[in-house]
């Protein structure tokens, strides 16, 4: 084999190599897209990880999931306004908004 044809080949194999990751990362993405990320906190206010920026009040819920947390011995009322009943859960499904406020008591 000349050197030509060693470059040839090995340029094939990287190219080859090349698109088969272009190939798999974007099949990876757009399953993740179809399927969605569920879980993943996009904002944080305080201790709470939430979907969306927190706000004082979420208009519009059809159900809310809601946990405490604590920072600083502090504690915070963290909640996801769900826009469905039928996936009112600890994920990012159907969130309209996200609430974060300061509760009384210490931890």
């Amino acid at each position: 084999m000349s050197a030509d044809d060693l470059v040839r080949a090995a340029g094939r194999a990287v190219s080859r190599r090349t698109i088969l990751r272009r190939i798999g990362t974007g099949a990876l993405a757009t399953v993740g897209m179809l399927v969605g990320v569920q879980g993943v906190a996009q904002a944080s206010y305080r201790c709470c990880n939430l979907c969306y920026s927190a706000s004082r009040t979420c208009p519009n819920c059809k159900c809310y999931w809601c946990w405490t947390c604590c920072q600083s011995h502090n504690k915070y009322r963290c909640c996801e306004c769900h826009t469905a009943l039928s996936n009112c859960g600890d994920n990012c499904t159907n969130v309209h908004c996200s609430i974060g406020v300061p509760i009384a008591g210490t931890c």
